[in-house]
């Protein structure tokens, strides 16, 4: 099969793809939301953002703070939440997979940050 139809066809698949994100709140709450599988790992987290607004609260103001995972199983067998690079979003997230969306970091201390920042500009 030449490259282009190759291609096509993997398009036409992922097209019609979907992923599932789920996301946990600290006091344990689930939330998820299902879309068209998005076509790059910036796409995807964009969508995130807008998926979980409100739960995400004051994180949205530092996406570099939102992370997006997917489920692996070690090499002890456990199952394990892992970073997704981005650079590799089409070759790792496939059809059906469960993405994790994570705040990483204290969003409080960056918030007391920035409005000192503001304060001394």
């Amino acid at each position: 099969m030449p490259l282009k139809d190759f291609q096509d066809a993997r398009h036409r698949q992922r097209s019609k793809a979907k992923i599932l994100l789920s996301m946990i709140e600290s006091d344990g709450q689930e939330h998820y939301s299902v879309m068209a599988m998005p076509d790059s790992y910036s796409a995807a987290h964009d969508k995130a953002l807008y998926a979980f607004y409100t739960q995400l609260g004051k994180a949205v103001n530092f996406p570099e703070n939102i992370i997006l995972k997917i489920t692996m199983k070690s090499a002890s067998g456990s199952v394990v939440w892992a970073t997704i690079d981005p650079e590799s979003w089409l070759e790792i997230v496939e059809d059906g997979c469960e993405v994790r969306v994570e705040i990483t970091g204290d969003i409080e201390r960056l918030m007391r940050l920035r409005e000192a920042d503001l304060i001394f500009q």
